[in-house]
């Protein structure tokens, strides 16, 4: 890798499929264990690294990544829930800061960089084309809470599991972290489970658990599948912003 690459990072595959159906061509490959791909973008080199889902997964992932690549950028993105009722589900939210959640207390705040100008209107300007928008906001990485009191100072909360551990090994390295979250739950459009209770002790979802509660409770089955519209459709926005924001990066 040149000295010019862009990383990025997601935690699954669903939020990565949608980008690289936009990037069409790309070679698969692994960095350390972790599962990705490399592509040339705006005429710039990236990989992209699938990291899993919670902030040991984050930190693992991002310290292969920065191991393994003369990275200028590195970029967080994903999907998340709003804390309160502003954003709208399809909403990419640009990750100015990260917090950490943990028994209830927010600790640890992280600057992320300043998206660049010319980058940040490139990706406001496609989620404008597709009725969605791009605001500034804040990370709050947990181990799967979706709801927090944090704050009437904090801009644009959203709840997520590993930007802070992304951003700590960035940090570490002195290598500039943008943030992309999109809105795919908030208070009028919530998850209809527990998520932190549907993860195991690595952070996975148990599948079982989600079909015991199908099976105990069918009268959710609809909310679910609006649950999965939302999540597509911030899927799809978020790589649409993405697209535009790497191909618009300096140095691309």
């Amino acid at each position: 890798m040149s000295a010019g690459a862009i990383g990025l990072i997601a935690a699954i595959r669903e939020e990565i499929r949608p980008f690289l159906r936009l990037v069409r061509s790309f070679e698969r490959g692994t960095v350390g264990p972790f599962w990705s791909c490399r592509f040339v973008l705006g005429g710039a080199a990236c990989i992209l690294v699938e990291s899993g889902m919670g902030r040991a997964r984050g930190a693992a992932a991002a310290e292969a990544l920065l191991a393994g690549a003369r990275l200028r950028w590195v970029v967080s993105f994903g999907v998340a829930g709003a804390v309160r009722q502003d954003l709208e589900v399809g909403d990419v939210v640009e990750v100015k800061q990260s917090y950490v959640l943990e028994r209830g207390t927010l600790g640890g705040r992280r600057p992320l960089h300043e998206l660049p100008e010319r980058a940040r209107q490139a990706a406001a300007s496609v989620l404008l084309s597709r009725g969605a928008r791009l605001v500034p906001g804040t990370a709050i990485t947990t181990g799967g809470e979706q709801a927090a009191d944090t704050g009437a100072e904090i801009d644009n909360p959203v709840l997520e599991m590993e930007t802070d551990a992304i951003a700590g090994a960035c940090a570490a390295r002195g290598i500039p972290l943008l943030g992309l979250r999109a809105i795919s739950d908030s208070p009028r459009e919530p998850l209809p489970f527990d998520l932190k209770e549907r993860l195991d002790e690595e952070q996975n979802i148990r599948i079982g658990a989600l079909l015991g509660d199908i099976v105990r409770r069918p009268w959710i089955l609809p909310r679910l599948v609006r649950s999965a519209g939302n999540a597509r459709r911030a899927s799809e926005n978020l790589a649409a912003a993405l697209y535009a924001l790497v191909e618009a990066l300096p140095g691309s």
